[in-house]
């Protein structure tokens, strides 16, 4: 082989190989942002895949096995999902208050979260012109 041929073979094999390691990271790495009723009316489809999830913790539903322990449910779509996690809890976590988890799904009945992401329930407001200047 001459010198030309094994650099341009160098180099698509170097090439391909990047290609293969973004793809098999992108998958890994890949959320899909479903409906609770999305994820329970075709649970196979996104059974083991990462999974975005929006919903509001029920009002005594918190159960703490430990300090890193949690379970809790969720509503959303007027469905109803346990969810486990293991960490520490966000400080602004509250039940009746919304969240958004980001976990994997594995059909059971139990929905497995990695991050638990907190909204802000209050709204910033201009306080009138009359109260601001008492």
């Amino acid at each position: 082989m001459n010198r030309r041929l094994k650099l341009y073979l160098a180099i698509a094999t170097v090439l391909v190989a990047v290609a293969l390691l973004i793809g098999t990271g992108m998958q890994e790495t890949m959320v899909y942002s479903v409906t609770a009723k999305e994820l329970l009316a075709n649970p196979a489809k996104f059974e083991g895949r990462g999974v975005r999830l929006e919903g509001k913790v029920v009002t005594g539903s918190l159960i703490k096995h430990h300090a890193t322990s949690h379970e809790f449910g969720l509503t959303a779509d007027d469905e109803f999902l346990r969810v486990s996690y293991q960490g520490i809890l966000p400080d602004t976590f509250r039940e009746n208050h919304d969240v958004v988890l980001e976990g994997e799904y594995h059909g059971n009945g139990v929905f497995t979260a990695r991050h638990i992401f907190t909204k802000c329930a209050s709204k910033y407001e201009a306080v009138p012109e009359h109260e601001a200047k008492t």
